[in-house]
């Protein structure tokens, strides 16, 4: 059956409708791909970076501790006895200085045995003085002026002459005044102890003692504190202690809070030899002054430390948080992310410090990236990029 030619210039037509349409499609779907591939492209990173600059840097070994008193006593009664005498009824955050009286426990009785004592000495001395008259007047002489000598009043009995001669050894002894002596010296230590004495300047802390109470051997009267010399034991690491040169007296600062403008300084007492087995750290001491009694560093506060350490040559520091993995650092160089290794001297809280190794120049990169890729482009806000 043949088409006429109308019906073979429809189909025609058709075809090339049809031709057209799909030719359009696929033209349509490349440029949507296209445009597809074109939003899915990755922006290009702008980053922050640094040159690390070398010089020969004073390393400060970082800690921290608790203030106590270099100087904290504590008092106790070494006998009963009523109480005659109470500096400001030894109430706490009384101001004393150093031999100050501060107690005093009734002391008649002991006063009688001493006296006691002194006149038992004086007995045997003055019975002993006729033994050398007529037969050796050095003897006499130096044994009747030691009799003079000897009273009631003075604090410490008269020391007993020096013996040399064996008949003067032995008639000392038959007439018992070595042991009348020691018992004399005996009471004298006994009458001491009733009167308690400021052994250095300080602040009373304790409950206090009223004059007319009493107090029994043994009984605690108080804690005599030096708030103005302090200490602080600081924990190290063995790295830092090994950073310290302990011979070279280092500085050490002491802060009530780094940054806040407040420092007093100090200087390095001494070390622990054992570590401690919980921490691996070992203990070192500092010692300073608190002059003007600045409440912030009573003793009871945690302070910070600043110890000078050894001179770390040719070293940069970096923030912490650029070194990755303790091994390397990405770089910047031609708008493109790379990396290299580092060489770590030490490290003090958000600081790393690096050995001179990199090559000259080196931009590190010290913004945090999320999935870096090395060799992926980059932008530097140093070169004008947009914050």
């Amino acid at each position: 059956m043949k088409l006429g030619r109308s019906a073979l210039v429809k189909a025609g037509v058709a075809i090339l409708i049809l031709g057209g349409g799909i030719t359009a499609m696929q033209l349509l779907a490349s440029s949507k791909a296209e445009a597809n591939k074109r939003e899915v492209e990755m922006p290009v990173r702008k980053v922050e970076t640094l040159v690390p600059v070398f010089n020969d840097i004073s390393y400060l070994v970082e800690g921290n501790g608790l203030i106590e008193s270099a100087g904290s006593l504590s008092v106790f009664s070494s006998l009963s006895g009523k109480v005659v005498y109470s500096y400001h009824n030894l109430s706490s955050g009384t101001y004393v200085e150093k031999d100050e009286i501060l107690l005093q426990i009734d002391s008649r009785q002991a006063e009688n045995t001493l006296n006691l004592a002194r006149a038992e000495l004086i007995k045997a001395v003055a019975a002993i003085v006729p033994q050398f008259k007529g037969s050796n007047e050095q003897l006499y002489n130096k044994w009747n002026n030691y009799l003079d000598s000897l009273n009631f009043q003075t604090i410490v009995t008269t020391e007993i002459p020096r013996v040399t001669d064996p008949r003067e050894k032995l008639l000392i002894s038959t007439y018992g005044i070595y042991s009348t002596y020691y018992t004399a010296r005996n009471a004298e230590i006994l009458l001491e102890e009733h009167t308690v004495i400021a052994p250095f300047d300080g602040y009373i802390s304790g409950q206090g003692i009223l004059a007319g109470s009493y107090v029994n051997a043994g009984q605690p009267l108080m804690t005599l504190v030096d708030a103005e010399h302090l200490k602080v034991s600081v924990p190290l690491t063995v790295d830092d202690l090994n950073r310290i040169d302990s011979e070279g007296n280092p500085s050490v600062e002491i802060y009530p809070s780094i940054g806040n403008g407040t420092v007093l300084t100090g200087y390095l007492k001494g070390r622990d030899m054992l570590m401690d087995r919980s921490s691996q750290m070992v203990n070192v001491y500092v010692e300073f002054s608190n002059p003007e009694l600045d409440p912030r560093f009573a003793p009871g506060n945690y302070v910070d430390i600043l110890i000078e350490g050894r001179t770390l040559v040719d070293t940069a520091p970096i923030p912490r948080y650029a070194v990755i993995d303790n091994q390397f650092v990405y770089t910047y160089k031609d708008s493109i992310l790379g990396k290299e290794n580092i060489s770590i001297r030490a490290v003090s809280n958000d600081t790393v410090y690096i050995d001179n190794n990199l090559p000259a120049g080196t931009e590190i990169v010290t913004t945090i990236l999320q999935k870096p890729l090395i060799g992926m482009k980059l932008s530097s806000l140093a070169d004008g990029g947009d914050k």
